[in-house]
């Protein structure tokens, strides 16, 4: 029996969107959009009643239906996103009542499995009121007719209602029963006083009027969709509102809208017509609708239609489209760059603290964020071409980065990450130090001279690993690297040229740190000096002097060899072909070089060479042949006991007394002040009388202490002797000359030992040696006692050793303090009763002094150094001096014995007057 034709009736909520008529076994299926929780009314035209049995097939999200007898793999009807959307398949029965399609196992066509086809068939359990409150819309006749073929519209006494949505004439029709007002007892209904009149059932508006039967027409019913305000992205790192065909990650977005009743209902549009769900509008009109579902990448156009209780519908909302990106963006490459544009490896060194991070191949317009140890330093926007790069603003520290990338598109889709380790090391190396050796190790001083073109350049103290650059002139020539101690060596490899070289290193470390610069200036110098030039030798010693010329004989054992070379070379000197010294050219060139020992006896042949500062060395120079005979020296002999030597007293250091035998002597070094106990180094007869030996005669040499004092014979001898009378002088000392200057012995002076016995000094100069000069070197002395003196000199080979013969030591009074004294004397003297001598008065038999007599014999420092005036009475034991004073006027301070006679010492009150009376002699005061 040939099939009716079928048709599906799309209900949504209690609207009837549209009747789709099927084709069975066309092969061309009938295609529309699900709607959210839509009803799906399969019925044969004509009767309204479903088919017995249909097949169905889930096909991803979308739902395949094939009529009875029809091939499964090409279906009459399929309803994208169905599974989407929780609709219903539904089928009137032959009992008028509504049942769903199930399968044999009882599930609806929400449960069936994915890409297997099903059989289906009306349920056992009917779908109550799905007919009531039905609303279709009145001005498509086309869907009008298609109701009047399935029977629906017969089904009008149970509930279905046809609605004029039309805004012609605003007239509706809400309900079968009328709404009782004011104006009648059904103001829009049957029999009203608008029913059967001017809008009633026979009037104008009712079923023989014009608007139709029995007073349907009434106020339009006004349903407002209010305004769709937002739509908001509440997922991923970018959220908030998503701006009109804005991208946004999430795929659930949620939309807000108000202007709604309250209590309306809010179909959300999509941009295919489609319902994606629905929502009730608040107590303020405001609603939200998150879907669900997660909504396709792509393109999204939402709007919405508000349907108040009564099913009546507002038209649509306004629109917005937004874009979803659920898709991740690809991750970047990353590398990093020094400021001279140099890579940076993975894992590298780098001095830039501010080095540039870039990468290609990302999302155009995308944004990258760029963290440091997890940390965000910056961001960069992706170009057109897919490229970024970034320079961070402040410098980064020293030390290990961990650098990381992502890239964030415009949606908020975040790329996994790309990591870039680096090291940064921004502080320079210390400067090394640098020194230059030639090829035989000696070091070139800074700004010397070498004869080597190929210098070795080394230091050390250096940062293990880095890199030594070598410049000459500020042009690298070479580099270097530092090994793990620090040390580095560089040699060029090709010869430097002749000239200075401004020589400069620096250190440059892995990171690329330079240090500051070390510099050396040197001179390479190849070029040999030319030999010495004038070369002559002298004789200056003996009776013939001057130039001894090649062949000759000299006397002279020690001749000056001279010449002119090239300025500061130095000129070595050789004697026999044997280095015997050097000499070093003045600025003009000329040098002298005078042997430091005596040449033996015999044949000698001078010559020199001579080296410039570089090394560089002359030919051997022609040379002069002499010999050196010595004749035997003339010993010469004398004496000097200073007797009839005339006083002298040496008061400016250098000043020289030559006396008439030929010994001259100068006073070296010490006081010139006289303020040691009004001492100087002087020939006189000071205290000889008093406190000298015998053998000492009138006259001797003092010398004061701390003093130098030179004695030259005028010739040489070989024996020297002379007498001393010693202070207490520890360390005074006696040395000996050559005619060269040269010291050939050293005698100890002998300290006092509290006697004043004289000694003897002598030494006899061994075979072949001859005494040309001595000197006398005095230490400290001791309170006032610091003179020592010396006498008797003899030299030559009548020295012979003398022993003196023993004297009683001087003992020092002790201190006296000085008194106030005045007295008045008698001047009378009996002068035939007393003689002075050396400052004495000697007294035989009886004599009467005055104070001013004794003061005028008196002598300073005579026997006692305490700067008193002295005088002495001697005379024979029995005598007797009578002095013209009071005798409690004299103080008596001790006693004293000079030259072996004993002494009382007294001193005259408040004066500085000391008398010594001679142990015997009586004094008497008158």
């Amino acid at each position: 029996m040939e099939m009716n034709a079928v048709k599906v009736v799309v209900v949504n909520g209690k609207k009837i969107d549209e009747v789709i008529e099927l084709q069975p076994n066309a092969g061309k299926a009938v295609t529309f959009n699900a709607i959210d929780h839509g009803k799906y009314i399969i019925a044969e035209d004509g009767t309204g009643v479903a088919p017995e049995n249909i097949t169905a097939k889930r096909v991803g999200n979308d739902l395949y239906i094939s009529l009875e007898g029809s091939d499964t793999e090409h279906p009459e009807l399929i309803i994208r996103d169905y599974y989407l959307n929780e609709g219903e398949v539904v089928g009137k029965g032959e009992d008028g009542l509504y049942y769903s399609y199930v399968s044999s196992y009882g599930e609806p066509s929400a449960a069936l499995p994915a890409d297997s086809a099903t059989p289906l068939a009306l349920g056992d359990d009917s779908i109550p009121g799905l007919a009531e409150g039905l609303v279709a819309d009145e001005g498509n006749p086309d869907l009008m007719w298609a109701l009047a073929g399935l029977g629906l519209l017969a089904l009008a006494a149970a509930g279905v209602a046809i609605a004029n949505n039309s805004n012609d004439n605003n007239h509706h029709s809400n309900s079968s029963h009328s709404n009782s007002d004011a104006s009648g007892d059904d103001t829009n209904g049957g029999d009203s006083k608008n029913g059967d009149g001017t809008n009633g059932g026979d009037g104008t508006n009712g079923g023989g009027g014009t608007d139709g039967g029995d007073g349907s027409g009434g106020d339009t019913i006004v349903v407002s969709a209010g305004t769709l305000d937002s739509i908001v992205d509440d997922v991923g790192t970018i959220t908030g509102p998503i701006a009109e065909n804005g991208v946004t990650d999430d795929n659930k977005p949620t939309l807000n809208g108000s202007g709604v009743a309250p209590g309306n209902t809010v179909l959300i549009i999509d941009g295919n017509g489609s319902t994606i769900g629905s929502t009730t509008a608040n107590s303020d009109g405001s609603w939200s609708f998150t879907p669900e579902s997660p909504l396709a990448d792509g393109e999204q156009n939402f709007s919405v239609i508000a349907v108040d209780p009564e099913g009546n519908k507002s038209e649509p909302s306004n629109a917005m489209s937004i874009i979803i990106d659920t898709v991740a963006p690809g991750p970047t490459d990353l590398m990093a760059s020094d400021d001279a544009g140099n890579t940076i490896a993975d894992g590298g060194l780098t001095s830039d603290t501010t080095p540039t991070f870039s990468g290609d191949n990302a999302e155009p317009g995308a944004t990258v964020i760029i963290s440091d140890d997890g940390k965000e330093i910056g961001s960069a926007t992706v170009d057109e071409n897919g490229g970024w790069s970034f320079t961070p603003e402040a410098p980064m520290a020293d030390g290990d980065h961990d650098i990381s990338v992502v890239v964030v598109d415009e949606a908020g889709n975040t790329s996994p990450a790309t990591d870039l380790p680096i090291v940064i090391d921004g502080t320079a190396p210390d400067a090394s130090d640098v020194i230059a050796t030639d090829d035989s190790g000696k070091v070139i001083p800074d700004g010397g001279a070498t004869n080597d073109a190929t210098p070795t350049f080394s230091g050390d103290n250096s940062e293990p690993g880095a890199t030594v650059i070598i410049s000459d002139g500020g042009k690298e020539i070479g580099t270097a690297t530092v090994d793990e101690n620090g040390d580095w060596n560089f040699t060029p490899d090709s010869p430097l040229d002749d000239g200075e070289h401004d020589i400069s290193v620096v250190v440059v470390d892995e990171a690329g740190n330079t240090s500051p610069a070390t510099d050396l200036p040197i001179t390479v110098d190849t070029i040999a000096p030319d030999v010495a030039t004038g070369l002559i030798l002298i004789d200056d010693v003996g009776d013939i002097t001057g130039l001894i010329n090649s062949g000759d004989t000299t006397d002279d054992a020690q001749p000056t060899y001279s010449g002119k070379a090239e300025s500061g070379s130095i000129v070595t000197v050789s004697d026999n072909g044997d280095v015997i010294g050097s000499a070093i050219a003045g600025a003009d060139g000329s040098w002298a070089f005078t042997p430091d020992q005596p040449l033996d006896e015999g044949e000698h042949s001078f010559s020199s060479v001579v080296s410039d500062s570089a090394g560089n060395q002359s030919d051997v120079s022609d040379s002069i042949d002499f010999i050196v005979a010595i004749p035997e020296p003339v010993i010469i002999s004398g004496s000097e006991d200073f007797d009839t030597v005339p006083e002298h007293v040496f008061d400016t250091v250098g000043d020289s007394l030559t006396l008439d035998n030929g010994m001259t002597i100068t006073f070296v070094s010490g006081p010139t002040d006289g303020l040691g106990s009004n001492s100087f180094t002087e020939i006189s007869s000071k205290g000889v009388y008093w406190f000298a030996p015998k053998e000492f005669g009138e006259q001797a040499l003092m010398l004061v202490e701390n003093s130098e004092t030179h004695i030259d014979f005028n010739g040489l001898t070989n024996a020297v002797s002379f007498d001393v009378n010693a202070s207490n002088f520890a360390g005074s000392v006696v040395n000996y000359y050559d005619v060269s200057g040269n010291l050939i012995h050293q005698q100890d002076l002998p300290v006092q030992t509290g006697d004043y016995n004289l000694n003897t000094i002598s030494w006899v100069a061994p075979e072949g040696v001859e005494i040309a000069s001595m000197s006398l070197v005095t230490t400290n002395g001791s309170g006032s006692n610091v003179i020592t003196r010396v006498d008797n000199f003899h030299w030559g080979d009548d020295v012979t050793s003398t022993v003196s013969a023993e004297h009683q030591p001087i003992v020092e009074s002790p201190a006296v303090d000085a008194l106030d004294y005045s007295m008045v004397v008698d001047a009378s003297l009996d002068t035939a009763a007393a003689s002075q001598e050396h400052g004495s008065v000697d007294v035989h038999g009886h004599a009467t002094l005055t104070v001013d007599q004794l003061l005028s014999e008196a002598m300073t420092d005579l026997f006692i150094a305490d700067g008193k005036q002295q005088v002495a009475i001697t005379g024979e034991e029995g005598s007797h001096v009578t002095l013209q004073s009071d005798a409690s006027q004299w103080h008596e301070n001790g006693q004293v014995t000079a030259g072996g006679v004993h002494y009382d010492v007294y001193q005259q009150q408040g004066d500085s007057l000391e008398l010594l009376v001679q142990h015997g002699v009586e004094l008497q005061h008158g």
